[in-house]
């Protein structure tokens, strides 16, 4: 009788460790996503470390709104892209052409798109069941 395997709890092993691994992979995908695009030591275009005596300024340019946390040469770039939408902009800067316009274009859309789904039901859904899920299931 002492080599007999108990099923029961096997079973139960194997639930937990299926549990465990599905709130893993879970957490990893919030973990991606907040980490690696709403960092608040970092530049969200280019990446570059931000000063932390520094605060965040959102409105650096009291003629424009930059939404995004910036470095100063990416807020220049917005400030610069945003006046060329308009018909303006600084023209010494002709680096700033039609390509470079579309990856700025990209880059908002992008952002967006990451907004929007950090606000879909599924993915406040996961936070919600995060939320409730014991830490040692």
């Amino acid at each position: 009788m002492a080599d007999i395997i108990e099923l029961n709890e096997k079973i139960r092993e194997a639930d937990q460790r299926r549990r465990a691994a599905v709130r893993k992979r879970k957490l990893e995908a919030v973990r991606n996503v907040l980490q690696c695009s709403h960092c608040s030591m970092k530049c969200e275009k280019c990446g570059t470390r931000l000063d932390d005596d520094t605060p965040a300024d959102p409105f650096r340019y009291r003629d424009l709104k930059i939404p995004y946390r910036l470095c100063d040469s990416c807020s220049l770039e917005y400030r610069d892209y945003i006046q060329r939408l308009q018909g303006s902009g600084d023209r010494d800067c002709y680096w700033h052409n039609q390509a470079w316009l579309d990856s700025w274009g990209a880059w908002i859309a992008y952002r967006g798109t990451l907004d929007r789904y950090l606000q879909s039901k599924e993915f406040c859904r996961l936070l919600e069941e995060l939320k409730q899920e014991p830490v040692d299931s």
